[in-house]
Parts: structure tokens; C-alpha cells; sequence
């Protein structure tokens, strides 16, 4: 009756320290995946930030190449207006050329 006894207070012991693990392991089980899931939204978030880094350097690049192409239009009607003046001038010194040789 004894070693009976004591067989079921080693049971009620090992149900009792197996319902306290299985406890402890459930809780530690909701943390883990309390903290996956933070984690998993700052991941969520940084890729955010970095797909919103790429647009950003996207569209300065497209803006630096519209600037660019603008900046190059500029430049080519300038020498072309300066191509323009040019001629002009020689055609003016042409006529006062001409003008002076007619008042001479």
C-alpha cells in the first residue's frame, strides 16, 4: 500500500510537472511567435523602405537625364544662334563693304 502510495504521488508529481512544461513550452511558443511576427513586419517594412529608396533614385536619375537632355537642347540652339549671328555679321560687313565702296 505504501509503494502504491508513492507510485501515485510520483504520477500526480510527473502530471503536475508535465502540465507546468506544457505551459511554460505553450507561453514560450506565443512569444517566439509574437516575436516572429514583429520581426516579420519590420522585414515588411524595411523592404517598404527600400522599393520607396529605388523610386526615389529612379525618378532623380530620370530627372537628371530630362535636365541633361534640356541642358543639351540649350546648348545646341545657342551655337546655332551664335552660327546665326555670325552669318549675319559677315552679311552686315558685306553691305557696309559694299556701302563704302559705292561712297568712295
Amino acid at each position: 500500500a505504501e509503494k502504491l502510495a508513492q507510485l501515485e504521488r510520483l504520477v500526480q508529481t510527473a502530471r503536475e510537472e508535465g502540465s507546468e512544461s506544457t505551459a511554460r513550452f505553450r507561453r514560450e511558443a506565443r512569444e517566439a511567435s509574437q516575436d516572429l511576427r514583429v520581426a516579420q513586419g519590420e522585414l515588411e517594412e524595411a523592404v517598404e523602405e527600400m522599393d520607396s529608396a529605388r523610386l526615389g533614385q529612379k525618378h532623380m536619375a530620370a530627372t537628371l537625364e530630362a535636365e541633361q537632355a534640356r541642358f543639351a537642347g540649350d546648348l545646341r540652339a545657342s551655337y546655332e544662334r551664335v552660327a546665326t549671328l555670325e552669318a549675319d555679321l559677315a552679311e552686315t560687313r558685306d553691305i557696309l563693304s559694299s556701302a563704302q565702296e559705292l561712297i568712295a
